[in-house]
């Protein structure tokens, strides 16, 4: 937001106007709001009143509250119509334009009304002040906006004439200059920006003229001093890698990440792209050792945590690491979908390899992670068994399906563990309790036939095939198992 200079005519009031100015300048728009209102509440003369409703607006506007500062301008217009007053009512009227234009269900006409009133408000300015170089600027902003590159382009070369040097000016121009193609005289316009008041939006402006014009030198300059001009800005950093590492120029990207951290030793953002670029050089412990920084200095950063999980498990080889890693960050968030995924496969591995110890450890912790998911408790069943704590693990089944009451695969599951101990009429009353959660369950069908047959009753084991092959056939899926199955136990019966 560009500023203008306010004088007032007259002023008897106790509080000093340059202290409460000086709190503007410094952005303390709270404190410099409460000093300005005090000297309204003494201020006598209108003219006086006006232009002090004006700087109360001001300190509206600067922070974000739009509508406050509309509310304080038009008061101020309502005693006296000035210049200031419409430049700031503009404003008001061009920032809520362009929050219309930046929601796609709003683009249009709501935005294009609030515009037309901003040039409404702006021209009203320049009648008043025909050398206001701040209205002129804004001007060239809507009509950005309003799709008129030729008024746009105007209004910045007025605003210049008035007022050589203005950085908004200078880079909008520079934009419009870029986007027909004019690189060389878009480098110029950026250029004559003072050094002091160039901005993040200078730097990056900057550095993708230098690169459309292959001037890789400046490009990367350019874009370096965007990242230590806003080293919170993931826009910078990714800017600064497209110019270099993603062209593989690790050891480029790098070196320039370790000025950004020499100047901003705690900003973790800088560390994290440092550790990717170690990452895809082929560094994995180099990378490792930058997101570990990360987390000490955000250590809610989980996706710091995954990504080393990530190299461990991939780069490494690492497995042991990996899966302490990954343990740590499903206890950290235990919503993490990598890590519950990632840890069900080493759970697995763990219990193929006969290390009980591990697949226990990784099926428990999912459990606590997500006990809302009733196949981490069956993992964790299979496992007991494994281990040969059959009550413990049939304990576990008879916990799940209380706290489960309707998923039919768990008293399926637990019947063939029963089966497993030859624990054969309690797997049947099992299977049966699974049909009664779900008469269409086809495991539990297929259990209850199987059981059936080897009982000797072949008339029950039909009925179940029977079942299960209709309802497979009804689904349009292939039911030649079930066909088969219906065969055996025909022959069976005879």
């Amino acid at each position: 937001m560009n500023a203008i200079v306010l004088t007032l005519i007259l002023l008897t009031a106790s509080v000093d106007l340059s202290g409460a100015d000086a709190l503007f300048e410094e952005g303390k728009y709270v404190e410099a709001r409460e000093a300005y209102t005090l000297l309204l509440e003494e201020a006598e003369e209108p003219a006086d009143r006006s232009l002090l409703l004006v700087m109360v607006g001001r300190t509206w506007l600067f922070t974000g509250e739009i509508w406050e500062a509309e509310a304080r301008f038009r008061e101020s217009i309502e005693i006296e119509d000035s210049a200031p007053a419409r430049l700031y009512l503009g404003q008001v009227y061009f920032y809520a334009g362009q929050n219309a234009a930046g929601d796609g269900a709003a683009m249009g006409a709501e935005s294009q009304s609030l515009m037309n009133d901003a040039v409404r408000e702006l021209a009203r300015a320049l009648e008043l002040d025909p050398a206001l170089a701040a209205a002129h600027e804004y001007l060239g902003y809507c009509e950005r906006y309003r799709g008129n590159a030729a008024e746009e382009e105007a209004g910045y070369r007025r605003a210049l004439e008035l007022e050589p040097g203005r950085p908004g000016a200078l880079l909008y121009l520079g934009y419009l200059l870029s986007g027909r193609g004019e690189l060389e005289e878009a480098r110029r316009t950026l250029s004559l920006v003072a050094p002091a008041d160039r901005t993040t939006a200078h730097h990056l402006a900057m550095g993708r003229i230098a690169g459309l014009l292959k001037d890789e030198k400046e490009e990367c300059a350019a874009y370096l001093k965007a990242v230590l001009s806003s080293p919170e800005d993931v826009v910078t950093y990714q800017a600064l890698w497209d110019a270099t590492g993603f062209k593989k120029k690790f050891a480029e990207f790098s070196v320039l990440m370790n000025e950004v951290i020499e100047a901003h030793p705690e900003c973790a953002l800088a560390h994290s792209f440092l550790g990717f670029s170690h990452r895809y050089a082929g560094h994995p412990e180099e990378a490792i050792k930058e997101f570990g920084r990360v987390l000490e200095l955000t250590p809610d950063d989980h996706r710091a945590r995954v990504l080393i999980a990530e190299i461990l498990k991939d780069e490494l080889k690492d497995d042991a690491r990996a899966r302490a890693q990954y343990l740590e960050v499903l206890e950290a968030d235990p919503t993490n979908e990598r890590a519950r995924v990632v840890l069900t496969n080493f759970g697995f591995q763990a219990a193929r390899d006969g290390d009980l110890d591990t697949a226990e450890k990784v099926f428990t912790a999912l459990r606590v992670a997500e006990p809302t998911q009733w196949v981490h408790l069956a993992n964790l069943g299979l496992i007991l068994k494994e281990r040969g704590r059959a009550e413990e693990a049939l304990g576990i089944y008879e916990a799940a399906e209380a706290e489960f009451p309707f998923e039919p695969q768990i008293p399926n599951d637990r019947g063939l563990l029963l089966m497993g101990f030859g624990r054969d009429k309690e797997a049947f009353a099992a299977f049966q309790v699974a049909l009664e959660r779900d008469s269409e369950f086809l495991d539990a069908l297929e259990n209850l036939g199987a059981y059936s047959l080897l009982a000797g009753d072949a008339a029950g084991a039909v009925r179940y095939f029977r079942r299960a092959y209709d309802r497979v056939r009804g689904d349009g899926g292939d039911a030649s198992k079930f066909r088969r199955y219906l065969d055996l136990a025909a022959r069976e019966g005879k």
